[in-house]
């Protein structure tokens, strides 16, 4: 291709060039955008392919990885970072070309060596490749590989190589980022060229002056069997959350309204919550004939950046998580809105919060429906590559349908996707695993900590597991417990994270085993090797089908 205009995505100004020989057949070359894919923040997407296999095999295998690739990147939840969104959608173009060239006599041995750039709305390039094909970066006047070859020597012929989509049921890809400086230039080569161009002449090529386009050209002529794609950074993207945070920020502050006063459609009610930030009220959504929550922030926050944040944080990821997990954030027109806050639709229910201020204390039964949702709630986030960091009674909504809901994502983490190194304290103090304090980032062990307080206060009856020189075992504030259960909540709420549990997913299975194989009516566990009696096993049984039934009714 001839040197274009350059393209500006996701922040980034780039000048792209890509061409193939007359003899590349089996190499695929092509540049995605994410706007055609509907994630422009996933900005631009720039893949070479090698097909291997037989007969016409390469050249599909080839265009069919690129594009598997593509889809499954620009496909992948806004949450999750530009390396966890590569790594996923890599794993799904190997399971789909492992399963066609088993099953399909027509693709036999299809496979494909891989390396893209991604320009996501982030300040960072990532560089993913397996195979033969390279990666090398041009700056100030210095060549640098930014990939290292999987390849195996043959007795006759070219090297083969040892990683490639399809080659086997798990994908194993080299994943790179590196921070961009403008001047930067990317160069993603083919096989046939990296073979054909020596090292020397490949540094003197590139650093001819020419644009991207007449670049790619000269590599490739002298190479027929290459093709090459070159990405010049002109200007690096400097991100915000995206338009619709900055539609956010623009809106005003205002006083929370009174009851009975009408506010953009809204027919407000009662006040439901009010904090030391933010004010919630109950309303009627007079256009969408709802019932809604609104969640104003208070008149005195206008002037704190970092609550200000942390509401604009809030809209963001509740418009873009979309879990059972979560409360639901209704989208409402931009000439609707007058001022700012946030609408949720009208749960019925109440907090753990509530609930632990009201007579009798948690059962077992009830207590045990509501821990495995909470572990799978967070289990949910885990996989969106979402951390609460703010998980406590107050913040957790029971369902009378039984469901559980997560409440107020201001605080919550996207490790990988964030630029701003949120190393700042968030949370409660009280639920704060010890190691955030030593400046630790939050992660799936603090999450188990936050869950651990949040479990022994609600057994407890609302007393929290630490004094001020002591811990306080479960079994000193609820003896009716079994003793299995207290020693479940202090693995969780160990103060070395290393002994805890790993996630949320391992803490459910405890609970689970020790309602299906401990003795739930407190009695020392059996030796190891006993069996266990039919008639505890029947109990067991009818009590955790007791627990789904009274949480899940």
């Amino acid at each position: 291709m001839t040197d274009s205009a350059p393209v500006i995505v996701a922040g980034w100004t780039l000048a792209l060039g890509e061409a193939a020989g007359a003899a590349s057949a089996d190499e695929f070359r092509a540049i995605y955008r994410g706007e055609d894919f509907g994630a422009p923040r996933r900005g631009l997407l720039a893949v070479l392919a090698r097909g291997d296999g037989e007969g016409r095999v390469p050249a599909e295998a080839a265009e069919v990885a690129a594009r598997l690739v593509a889809e499954g990147y620009f496909g992948a939840l806004a949450t999750l970072s530009p390396k966890a969104a590569a790594a996923r959608a890599l794993s799904a173009a190997n399971d789909w070309m492992f399963r066609q060239s088993r099953n399909d006599p027509q693709r036999r041995g299809m496979a494909a060596s891989l390396c893209a750039l991604a320009a996501p709305a982030s300040r960072k390039l990532a560089i993913v490749h397996l195979g033969e094909n390279r990666v090398y970066l041009l700056r100030s006047g210095r060549l640098q590989p930014l990939t290292r070859d999987h390849l195996r020597p043959r007795a006759s012929g070219p090297d083969a190589p040892t990683r490639a989509l399809g080659f086997d049921r798990e994908v194993q890809a080299d994943v790179v980022e590196i921070d961009a400086l403008p001047g930067d230039r990317v160069i993603l080569l083919g096989a046939g060229l990296s073979r054909g161009v020596s090292p020397e002449r490949l540094g003197d090529l590139l650093r001819e002056l020419g644009g991207a386009g007449e670049t790619a050209q000269k590599l490739v002529a002298a190479a027929p069997r290459g093709a090459a794609a070159i990405i010049d950074v002109i200007e690096v993207s400097s991100p915000q959350r995206d338009d619709f945070a900055a539609e956010y920020a623009a809106l005003p502050i205002r006083p929370p309204p009174h009851d009975g006063e009408t506010l953009d459609g809204f027919v407000v009610g009662r006040t439901i919550y009010r904090g030391q930030y933010t004010l919630l009220k109950r309303a009627r959504d007079t256009i969408g004939d709802r019932d809604v929550v609104l969640k104003f922030p208070l008149l005195g926050m206008a002037q704190d950046p970092v609550f200000q944040a942390g509401f604009l944080r809030e809209a963001w990821i509740g418009a873009r998580l979309r879990s059972r997990w979560t409360v639901d954030y209704l989208d409402l027109p931009a000439e609707r809105r007058s001022c700012l806050y946030l609408v949720m639709p009208y749960y019925h229910g109440e907090t753990l919060d509530a609930r632990l201020r009201t007579a009798p204390p948690v059962s077992l039964a009830e207590g045990a429906g509501i821990a495995i949702s909470l572990c799978e709630a967070v289990e949910d986030l885990a996989r969106r590559h979402v951390v609460h960091r703010d998980l406590k009674p107050e913040n957790i909504f029971l369902l009378r349908s039984g469901e559980v809901k997560l409440l107020d994502l201001g605080l919550a983490a996207l490790p990988g996707l964030d630029e701003s190194g949120r190393e700042d304290l968030g949370g409660t103090t009280r639920y704060m695993a010890p190691e955030l304090f030593r400046g630790a980032s939050p992660g799936l062990r603090s999450e188990v900590f936050s869950l651990g307080v949040t479990l022994y206060r609600m057994f407890s009856g609302g007393a929290f597991p630490f004094g001020a020189r002591e811990a306080f075992p479960l079994a000193r504030a609820r003896p009716d417990l079994p003793d299995w259960l207290g020693k479940i909540i202090g693995q969780a709420i160990e103060v070395e994270p290393e002994r805890r549990f790993a996630d949320a997913t391992a803490l459910r299975a405890a609970l689970e085993h020790g309602l299906f194989h401990q003795d739930w009516r407190g009695r020392p566990p059996r030796p190891p090797g006993a069996r266990m009696p039919w008639r505890a096993l029947a109990a067991g049984l009818a009590l955790l089908c007791l627990a789904l039934l009274l949480w899940r009714r």
